[in-house]
This record gives C-alpha cells, structure tokens and sequence, in this order.
C-alpha cells in the first residue's frame, strides 16, 4: 500500500503534502494527461487535486550580462517544483540580504555591482542552485586610433580603418558626408576605385552596451593631377617660327596663350624680339590671332586671367601678344613669329584657366631649333594636383626627316629638371627601341618611331606636382630642328 496523500483514521480537510493532508470518505479519483490527480471528498463537498510535489529545478547555462555604468537592470530567475520554492539571491557566494524573490533589482550600477550572481530556491523537497549570471560592468567605447584620411589611386587599395578600447558586443557603422555606408559595419572600410562617389568625408560611430562614439572625420579625396601649363623660350632665326602643339581632352577647357618679347627685356633679356605675332590654329585654318595684347577689347579680362594663373603682368601698351580662348576636344598649334621677320629671343606661354574642370592638357609639345649649351631648346611645364603623374616625354629629331621637316637635330639629348634644380632627374640620348617605351607611345596616341636605332630620345617618368623643365641639346654641338613632346600618360 502506497500512501499518496492523506492519514489513516483522520478526517479533515486540510490541504498539505503527503500526510499532512486530510479527507473526509474520499469516494472517487482521476488523473489528467499532465499527472495531476482528482479526489472527490464526498462529506466535504469538493473536488481536492493533488500535484506532484519535485525538488526546485532551473534551466541550465551560464549567462553573461554587460551593464553601463550608472544604469538599471533586473536579474530574474524562475525555478520549477512543487510546492513553490523560496528564492536567495548570492553574489560571488556572498547572500544578498533582502534579495528573497525571484528577481534581483541592480540600480545605478557601479564596478562594485560587478561579479557572479545566483539564486537558490528552497521548498520542503529540498534546494536547488540556478546558474550564474555574471554581470560586467562596462563603459562606453573610447577610439584610441582615429581613421585617418588621403588620397584614393585608382587601381590601389585604400582602407579606412579604426581602433577602440571597448568590450565584446561592440558595433560600427561608417558614413560618409553624414550618410550611413551600406554594409560598412566592421572595423575597416576599404575603398577603391575612382568613382568620385567614393570621395568624402569619413566618420564611423562605435557602439557597445555602454553607449556611442563617433570618431573625427578622414577627408578622402581621389587623386588627380595634370598638366597646366607649357612654356618655350627660343632664339628665332630671321623669319623662323615658334611653334607649340596642344590636345585638349574634354569641352570647354579655357586657354590663356601669350607670345612674349618687349617684357623680357624687363627680365635682362635685350635680345628679345621687338614685336611678336601669335596664331591659334586648328587643322580647319586659323582660329584665333592677336598683334598688341591691350588693344583687344578683352585685354581686361586678359589682364584678370594672367593674374589667377600667376603669369607675370604684361605692361599696358606692350608690344607683346595674348590669346584667351575656349578649347574643347581639339588639336591646336600656337605659332609666334616677330611681326617684321626679325630675329631675337621669345617666351610662348600657354596656361590651362580653369584647372580644376574636367577637361585635360593631354599633350603639350613644341617645334624648334636646338642646338649645345646657351642654345638648348628649353620647355617648361607644371603639374597640377595632389598625385604623382605618369607622363611621356620626347625630343623627336631623326624622325622628323620622314615627315619631310628639313634641317632635324641628328642625334637630340633629352633632360629633365625639377624647378631649381641642376641636377637631372632623368637623361636619355637614344630611345633605344625598347618594349616598354613603344607601349607608352602606342598608350598615348604618339606617332611611332620607326627605327629602333635612330637617335630620337625618349623618357617614361612619374612626377609629383610642381613645375619641371625639359631640355634638349644636339650631341656632340650639332644643331637642328627637333620636336620636343609632353604626354599624359594613363
């Protein structure tokens, strides 16, 4: 015989565990699907359920909690048996006076609320431990290593990337000019490309339990460089003519061309000539053409443009000759003669207006005599930007013959000089054929130099920003007409 409840030769209607409960001439029982039993107490009048009484029991897993300083939060627990358990609340071992509920209220947390929490639940059938808690107390993060910004190259990585003293369950978000970056959510942001989408101003926002930062801004900008301006100085022959070749790439590129000779004379210069003609022209004809630079109706506007590209002034009533014009998608020659087929020296300048619009400079060049020492054929250049720029360069003599140009420059030597500087950056005396350079003319759209032996030159070189020289002197004393070439190379 089990007793399952209830005491022989006791009535009563107590309700209690085992014997502790009373019945008076129970008459019929029935059990449910989830255990629990039914007695109907006839001289009572009821129906009495019984359940069966367990020792207290959690769920298992040890779970970790990270808390800001300064914030509320409530630990709870629920224990199953039978009867209902009572609840202490232990931290580290330690019992916490008063926390006998089922739930632990920590409010303004402080390291000190930092440690292991658990409960035990207690009922007649015994005592059961639940799981730890253990809570840490966290602040919000703190960036140790600011993204830093620069220049994005095509073609070459580029990464954003960022450092924080934080704790686990920590996230980022990268924006750019305030936006959100979709799917930037990790630590580094790489970027490439030259999309000027990419360029911007760079934050990222890092997220713990504690709170935010938000990191100062990297400026990214995309690389670009040109080239800005040309300029040749030369000694004309009697009746020779200067002549500067020029390819705009893109619409409306703004040119400031001047054909300099009195205010030379003004730089030491007294054998500059008297009165220089310049001519703009396109395969088509002529395009433009000036005598007397201040006797043009835009000689003001002529006077404001030298000024922003930094060319020196030009005395009002000077017989000195300038042209401002708009060039889109063009071939052009600029041309500078001394009006009555004179010699002397002279400066042709040509000046990109507008350096910052899309349209490019893609190749400078100039014809004229060369020769040794004082009478070099010197060109100047500049480069405009914040990027290194791969550019072409050649002093075209022997070649020239196949064109028909008479009188070329036998054996031309080509050197390339950083402003200031008498040290060459780079020498070349004879291209030499090579693989590499016949890829950069083909590159550039450059006519080819047939003959791999001939005594052209020619120099591959990656220039930072600033302004540089080009000079081509014959070897060995000799003098002719060359062709000296300034590409971009891409």
């Amino acid at each position: 015989v089990t007793t399952i409840g209830g005491k022989a030769v006791t009535r009563g209607r107590v309700d209690g565990i085992g014997t502790a409960a009373t019945f008076s001439s129970p008459a019929g029982v029935a059990i449910d699907s989830a255990g629990n039993l039914y007695i109907a107490d006839s001289l009572n009048n009821t129906i009495r359920k019984g359940t069966r009484a367990a020792v207290p029991a959690f769920p298992s897993g040890t779970a970790t909690l990270f808390v800001a300083a300064g914030a509320t939060r409530v630990l709870t627990a629920t224990a199953t048996g039978f009867p209902a358990p009572a609840y202490q609340w232990l931290k580290d071992g330690i019992a916490v006076p008063g926390a006998t509920s089922g739930s632990l209220t920590l409010t303004n947390i402080t390291a000190a609320n930092a440690g292991t929490y658990t409960v035990i639940a207690t009922n007649s059938y015994g005592t059961t431990t639940g799981a730890a808690t253990v809570v840490q107390v966290v602040s919000p993060p703190v960036i140790t290593r600011a993204p830093a910004g620069g220049t994005l190259v095509p073609s070459e990585p580029f990464v954003l990337s960022v450092a924080a003293d934080t704790t686990t369950d920590t996230t980022y978000q990268w924006y750019r000019d305030g936006a959100p970056v979709a799917g930037a959510r990790s630590a580094t942001l790489a970027l490439t490309g030259s999309d000027p989408a990419r360029a911007g101003s760079y934050t990222v926002t890092v997220t713990n339990t504690a709170g935010s930062v938000t990191s100062s801004a990297a400026v990214v900008t995309l690389a670009s460089s040109k080239i800005i301006n040309l300029s040749v100085r030369t000694a004309l022959s009697p009746g020779q003519t200067l002549t500067v070749g020029f390819v705009v790439n893109g619409t409306e590129k703004p040119l400031l061309i001047r054909a300099v000779g009195p205010t030379l004379r003004a730089f030491g210069l007294n054998a500059a000539v008297a009165d220089p003609l310049l001519f703009i022209s396109s395969p088509a004809g002529t395009v433009a053409s000036n005598d007397n630079w201040s006797e043009t109706a835009s000689s003001s506007q002529i006077t404001t443009v030298a000024q922003s590209v930094g060319a020196f002034a030009l005395p009002v009533g000077s017989l000195d000759s300038t042209v401002f014009t708009t060039v889109g998608n063009a071939a052009l020659t600029a041309q500078a003669v001394e009006k009555s087929f004179g010699s002397g020296v002279v400066l042709l300048e040509l000046y990109d207006a507008a350096p910052a619009n899309s349209a490019r400079l893609i190749n400078v060049s100039t014809r004229s005599t060369a020769a040794s020492g004082d009478n070099a054929l010197v060109a100047g250049f500049v480069i405009s930007g914040n990027a290194p720029r791969k550019v072409l360069l050649r002093a075209v003599g022997p070649t020239l013959g196949s064109f028909g140009v008479p009188g070329t420059l036998a054996d031309p030597k080509l050197e390339v000089f950083a402003a200031g500087s008498t040290t060459a950056l780079a020498t070349n005396d004879n291209w030499g054929g090579t693989t590499a350079l016949t890829t950069a003319f083909g590159a550039v759209g450059a006519f080819a130099l047939p003959d791999a032996n001939s005594r052209d030159a020619a120099l591959v070189l990656t220039l930072d920003p600033g302004s540089y020289s080009a000079q081509v002197t014959g070897v060995g004393g000799t003098t002719g007409e060359v062709l000296l070439e300034v590409y971009e190379h891409p």
